[in-house]
Order: C-alpha cells, then structure tokens, then sequence
C-alpha cells in the first residue's frame, strides 16, 4: 500500500503540472483520507476519475511512462513490473453528467499537503453503489471502511440532503442493502432515521431490493454479469444509457477500446458489435439467472 500511495502522489504531482485533475476513488480514496494505519485495509489496485476531455493525454502520459493496456474490457494499466496498476474511468452510471461532482470536490490533509477529493456525500455514495450494484458482494472490509470513513466524515455529510439524492437517483435499494448488511455487522454509526428515509417503498423498490438481498450477499459471484449490471441501472434514462453505451458505442468509445479506425472499420464495427454484445450478455445473464433462482 505505502509503494501504491507514493506512486499515486507522484503521478498527482505530474499530471497537475500538464493541468490534468484527478480524484481518487474507492481503496485509494478511503486510505488517504479515513484510515489511520495503511496496513489494516488492502488495496489491489489505484481507482482514478479523471474528465473525458484529458482521457486520450492521460493515456499518452502512462505509456510514456512505460504502462501497458490490460486487454480487458475498461481502461485499466499496469505498470512493466505489474506491481502498480491503474483504472481509469471518466463516468459514473447512475450520473448523466459527472461536471456536478467535479463542482463540489474537497480538499483534505494528508502527510501535510492538500489532495482534492470527491464530496463526502459522493464519496459514500459511490462506495456503496459500487460495491453492491456492481461489485455484487459484501464483506467485513466494507463495513470496515464504512466505519472509518464515517468516522472522519460524517459531521461534513448533511443526511437530509444525501437520501434525497438517494431517492432521486433511484439507488435506495442497493443502498439500503450495503448500510443493512453494515448494521447487521455492528456498525451503529449509521443512524436509523436514515435506513428508514431509505427503506425501499414502492414495488420496484421492494422487488429490486429482494433481488439485492439474495445476490449480493457475502458469497463472492464468479463475475457480475449483464443481468446485474440491467438492474444496477435504475430508471428509464439510466438504462437507455446502459443500452447505447454497450450496443451503439460512440467512435470516442470505440477507438478507446479498439484502437483508431477509418470510416468504413467504424460502420462495420458498428454493426457487428450489437450482435456480440446481445450474445455475450444473453449467455452471462442467463448464468446470473440461475444463480439467482438457486439463491430464492
């Protein structure tokens, strides 16, 4: 962790002198501003958010530094030892726009010099969204970080505000599963009125948060598939994004994942691609299914 976070300092240093902005997210965020001691927390990887427009100078910068794309699906580079391996991303599903959060961002100490970190609320909100809608699995060191982290940030959170974006943004069952199962841990600083604001009430709500309550549970997936990714995705708006996003990609997307194309690859590319993506998530959705049906 300690080789992890100096070389993320470095590259915070290094891409601020070429006016590039980054934020950390997830493992990286919640060492640098909640825990005490680096060594009770794990982290895998370095999760960045970075703005679109810089996307195409960051990845120029980290291959210049001698960093490799992983042949995965997402922006995700290693270092040429593998020691040090970065995902990028520039979008967050349940937001249509991402300017609001760069909008709002903080600032915090850390080894007497000042970071940019996301919001408190967007913070907490991404950490639990992430890791029930997406990530698909529970686990003490999520309570573990909930609890450090609310430790550190809670009086800088104002509740009322936070479950109304919650509500808003169609995310109460996930939400509501993650803060649960941290309840059923131990974790008492999380205050009932706020379970309450966001037990799920509609049937929407009820039946998405029954889907959560039996696939996400302690038992790690072997992959989070379509199926989950669909119901992660709440509301008509967010799930015409998800369908575009993966059947109709924007060349941008494209060329980010494939590499540059003329013409002629791009329209070919554009349609063969929908029929890849319906196969390839027809099959995982179907292995999602039956997990789910063994789980009931």
């Amino acid at each position: 962790n300690a080789k992890r976070i100096s070389f993320f300092l470095s590259l915070l240093d290094d891409l601020n002198s070429i006016n590039i902005e980054i934020l950390p997210l997830k493992g990286i965020d919640l060492l640098l501003r909640a825990y005490p001691v680096f060594g009770i927390r794990p982290m895998a990887d370095i999760d960045l958010l970075i703005r679109q427009a810089d996307v195409g100078k960051v990845i120029l910068f980290l291959e210049r530094k001698g960093f490799r794309r992983s042949p995965d699906e997402g922006l995700t580079y290693f270092s040429l030892d593998r020691r040090i391996n970065l995902d990028i991303i520039w979008d967050i599903w349940y937001l249509c726009d991402t300017s609001c959060l760069w909008e709002r961002t903080v600032f915090r100490d850390f080894q007497r010099r000042q970071i940019k970190f996301l919001h408190p609320e967007d913070a907490l909100l991404y950490m639990i969204s992430y890791v029930v809608a997406h990530q698909g699995v529970l686990s003490p060191i999520f309570v573990q970080d909930l609890k450090y982290f609310l430790e550190r940030e809670e009086a800088n959170i104002d509740w009322a505000k936070w479950t109304q974006s919650v509500e808003k943004l169609k995310l109460k069952p996930a939400v509501y599963r993650g803060l649960s199962f941290a309840r059923k841990l131990g974790l008492e600083s999380i205050p009932d009125r706020i379970l309450s604001r966001i037990q799920p009430r509609s049937l929407n709500e009820k039946m998405l948060s029954s889907f959560y309550q039996r696939m996400v549970t302690d038992e790690a997936s072997i992959q989070i598939s379509y199926l989950m990714t669909w119901f992660s995705y709440s509301g008509f708006r967010a799930k015409r994004k998800l369908l575009r996003e993966k059947f109709l990609p924007s060349r941008f997307e494209g060329e980010l994942h494939y590499g540059k194309k003329t013409v002629l690859e791009y329209m070919l590319y554009l349609t063969f691609h929908p029929f890849y993506i319906l196969a390839k998530s027809l099959i995982l959705s179907f292995q999602d299914l039956f997990l789910f049906l063994r789980r009931l």
